[in-house]
Parts: structure tokens; C-alpha cells; sequence
């Protein structure tokens, strides 16, 4: 039994303003994630200081360039 085929009364297209709304929620909470996972599993030194607090001897440091201060 097959029924018989029914249009719609209206004219039916996307909703433009919802989908750049979602979208834009989506990308932003996706980037947070994102910068929060990486915060998480950063595993890099910060400073001699944590070297030294664990006991390991601290001989030289290299200091950043002008460039990777800058960024």
C-alpha cells in the first residue's frame, strides 16, 4: 500500500541565519577544545627552575631571539 504523494503548502528552503549561527558555535567551542587539549598535553620545559627543583644540573640556557619573543 503505497500513499499518494502530498506537497507542501509553502516553499521550503534552508534557514540561512541558523546554520552560520550553529556553525560559528561549533567552531568555537571545537578551537577551545582544541587549545585546551593541547595546554594539557604539553609536556615542555618552562624555565631552569623546574630543572634544578628536581635535581638536575643547569649548565647553560639559551634566550630566545628578538623573533620568538615576538610571537
Amino acid at each position: 500500500i503505497v500513499d499518494p504523494a502530498i506537497t507542501q503548502p509553502g516553499v521550503l528552503k534552508p534557514k540561512k541565519g541558523l546554520i552560520i549561527l550553529g556553525a560559528i558555535i561549533l567552531g568555537l567551542m571545537l578551537s577551545i577544545v582544541g587549545v585546551l587539549l593541547r595546554s594539557l598535553f604539553n609536556r615542555g620545559i618552562e624555565s631552569p627552575q623546574v630543572l634544578e627543583e628536581h635535581g638536575i644540573s643547569v649548565y647553560a640556557s639559551i634566550p630566545l631571539s628578538e623573533w620568538q619573543k615576538a610571537r
